[in-house]
């Protein structure tokens, strides 16, 4: 199982936008795939899945604005969850404010 983070990207970027989910959960996808659109003040880029498996579940839907080492997505096997996800979220967050 894999969180699918939003990665550090400069010193000056602090968050960015999910701009389109290009998979949903249930979807198989494949290392390298991409997954979602994401941009930032300064550029636009692809988060691709590390490794291949489900899309199990989306934590930030489009048009959100979420900080960095935000836990976007997880992957894995089907019926694999990880209950710790809302709460690292929301200490992000709180941190984030």
């Amino acid at each position: 199982m894999t969180r699918l983070v939003v990665p550090f990207l400069d010193a000056n970027i602090v968050d960015v936008t999910v701009t389109a989910w290009l998979k949903q959960p249930g979807d198989t996808v494949q290392a390298g795939e991409r997954l979602a659109e994401l941009t930032t003040d300064k550029a636009a880029f692809d988060l691709e899945s590390p490794e291949s498996g489900t899309l199990l579940e989306i934590h930030a839907q489009t048009k959100s604005v979420v900080p960095i080492a935000f836990i976007l997505a997880l992957i894995g096997a089907p019926g694999d969850s990880d209950p710790g996800i809302p709460a690292a979220n929301e200490a992000i967050l709180n941190a984030y404010r």
